[in-house]
């Protein structure tokens, strides 16, 4: 049985002393980027493992409170270059102090839900509640119909084992859909 990659987590920027793979634990840790517009944090499965359907991430640190995302887009990607807008947020209050987890369905381009996706990126697009840019982010979880076993270091993903060759590519090159209209390119 081939060894299950080790999910891979990096950012626009760290704030000093965080632990990025905090984002990971399967309980709150304290991870925040710089006060920099636009800050990012992404997360490489190591291979395309899940089809999404929903999401889940928690927003606490016990010294920056109050710095809950409020505007910011989760996209999926296949490959690390195109990326699809699978959920945007806009003046979204669902994260505060009492209530430090969110979770929401995707609304990406229906025929994207047909096909694994391997690196999963959280863009903040505007200010925090605090008014800075600060993308404060304790824990990410994504949920779909798994494709193969990801060792995801801190967390078990409740996949179903890969059922192939030895060392055969867990998903096999498929045909994309059409580009939708969220498609962009970096």
């Amino acid at each position: 049985t081939p060894t299950p990659p080790t999910a891979r987590v990096t950012s626009s920027s760290t704030r000093p002393q965080a632990v990025i793979h905090d984002v990971l634990r399967p309980r709150l840790g304290c991870y925040s980027t710089l006060n920099k517009p636009s800050s990012w944090v992404a997360i490489d499965l190591g291979y395309p493992a899940i089809i999404p359907t929903h999401y889940s991430f928690g927003s606490s640190h016990p010294f920056y409170l109050g710095y809950y995302p409020r505007n910011w887009v989760l996209e999926g990607s296949r490959d690390g270059k195109t990326w699809y807008t699978l959920r945007r947020h806009a003046n979204d209050d669902t994260i505060t102090g009492q209530s430090p987890y969110g979770v929401w369905a995707l609304h990406g381009p229906s025929s994207l839900f047909h096909y694994p996706l391997r690196y999963f990126k959280v863009t903040q697009t505007g200010p925090n509640s605090f008014g800075s840019h600060e993308l404060q982010i304790s824990h990410f979880e994504i949920y779909g119909r798994g494709m193969g076993l990801v060792n995801c270091s801190y967390t078990k993903c409740n996949s179903e084992p890969i059922r192939q060759r030895p060392g055969a590519d867990p998903c096999p090159p498929t045909p994309l859909p059409p580009p939708p209209a969220e498609k962009r390119k970096k």
